[in-house]
């Protein structure tokens, strides 16, 4: 369900042993290491037993946005420092403050500020960031798969919407 969804939690990647040439996030397609625990549109099989592996890299950062969203429109976390510290929390062993640190200095975004992910561009900037937090590199996805892993997740959200409105007429 989408409330199980914004419970997923993450943390900084670390490869597996079998593959050291590319990290977790790249080879499970998984740009926000989001934890096994939900049935995910575009969900693939794998053997990593902790984080979900995607068909494509979009529908990882489709997930991404569908979480972070979710935080925003459920839980009324409206700051990089409030969403940052639930995705990833420190009770989890994360450098969450460095991850505060990181974000807000890619996007330009200070840590208290508030923000509205409803906005394709602001989510997308988020995104960016949080993936190279993630990865450990400066660059891993261009901004034409971020963009439409967060249109993936708009699309979805607008048919569901759309169908619901059917159902209740």
């Amino acid at each position: 369900s989408v409330d199980q969804q914004d419970k997923q939690k993450s943390v900084t990647s670390q490869p597996e042993e079998k593959d050291k040439s590319t990290t977790r996030v790249i080879r499970n397609n998984n740009p926000g290491n989001i934890e096994i625990g939900t049935k995910w549109k575009g969900m693939s099989p794998s053997t990593d037993k902790r984080f979900v592996a995607f068909e494509s890299p979009e529908y990882g950062i489709r997930a991404m946005a569908r979480v972070l969203r979710n935080y925003q429109r459920k839980h009324k976390l409206n700051t990089l420092r409030d969403i940052i510290h639930r995705w990833a929390p420190p009770s989890d062993n994360n450098p969450t403050q460095k991850y505060v640190d990181y974000v807000s200095s890619k996007t330009n975004i200070q840590h208290n500020q508030p923000i509205k992910l409803d906005d394709d561009k602001i989510l997308s900037n988020i995104i960016k960031a949080m993936i190279s937090f993630e990865n450990g590199q400066a660059q891993v996805y261009d901004d034409h798969i971020i963009q439409k892993g967060v249109l993936l997740e708009k699309e979805s959200k607008l048919k569901s919407s759309f169908l619901h409105k059917l159902s209740t007429s």
